[in-house]
């Protein structure tokens, strides 16, 4: 399960900057995606919320998967975190 390992350090990746930005709640997290990926987000969807639960802090993030245009980029890259502080 791909989709699991990279939704496990996709909470890794938000827990550390709770923890140094120190926000109310972490609203959406944007990832972009190689086009040809063989990444399920359906799979990462599920496994985000499944992982974040519990979590208060980013427990309810919503996760937005943007299709990069570019068959060169990496297969995942985090374009932005959004916030509240």
């Amino acid at each position: 399960m791909h989709e699991l390992k990279v939704a496990a350090t996709l909470v890794e990746f938000l827990e550390k900057i709770c923890a140094e930005k120190k926000p109310q709640k972490v609203v959406r997290l944007t990832l972009k995606v190689n086009p040809y990926s063989c990444l399920s987000q359906e799979s990462l969807s599920f496994a985000f919320a499944s992982l974040a639960e519990g979590k208060k802090l980013f427990e309810k993030a919503r996760l937005k998967i943007i299709k990069n245009q570019d068959p060169a980029s990496r297969e995942i890259v985090v374009d932005s975190v959004e916030i509240l502080v």
